[in-house]
């Protein structure tokens, strides 16, 4: 068994880490709660907006081609349809998307996802690996977020699949 030296969990509200696994465990409980922490804070931003002024929250935008571009607007949250468009130039169809725009009184939440990065670098700042390699700690940091299955995570961290998933619920779904 390997001990370290010194204890990568300083500051993050988890226990102290006397071994390779403890640090391992310590630095992916970090990541999901940064995961569930920055979630949280987006859903909150969210429904401040819905609640306190007469805007909705969209998504979408332009794709295709130059010469075949198509454009779609939805509700955030509920993924309903507001307004679509396309088969023309791209030109056309920007103008068309800037049209339909104008008459949806909205904010794109990759707006409202900029503006609280940037109140709140800490919610997306990477965890510090303490005394884990850098390429492990990435390694690990992916397979966390992408990868890893409840079940998977829960052996990792030590909490139950149901504090794992709890970890796990994206912004839309709270």
């Amino acid at each position: 068994m390997l001990i370290l030296a010194c204890d990568s969990s300083v500051g993050t509200g988890n226990p102290p880490a006397t071994t390779l696994g403890d640090a391992i465990a310590g630095y992916v409980r970090t990541v999901l709660d940064r995961r569930d922490a920055w979630h949280a804070a987006l859903a909150a931003r969210v429904r401040e907006i819905e609640q306190t002024t007469d805007l909705q929250v969209i998504d979408g935008g332009l794709g295709g081609s130059r010469l075949d571009a198509h454009w779609a607007i939805t509700h955030w949250r509920t993924g309903e349809p507001l307004a679509a468009g396309g088969g023309r130039p791209g030109d056309l169809a920007i103008r068309q998307l800037d049209r339909a725009l104008a008459s949806i009184n909205a904010r794109h939440i990759r707006d409202v996802e900029r503006e609280l990065r940037a109140a709140r670098p800490e919610l997306i700042a990477d965890p510090e690996p303490g005394h884990l390699p850098a390429s492990l700690a990435a390694v690990l940091w992916r397979w966390a977020l992408e990868q890893a299955s409840h079940a998977d995570l829960a052996a990792v961290t030590g909490w139950t699949r149901e504090q794992v998933a709890a970890r796990r619920v994206d912004a839309k779904s709270r």
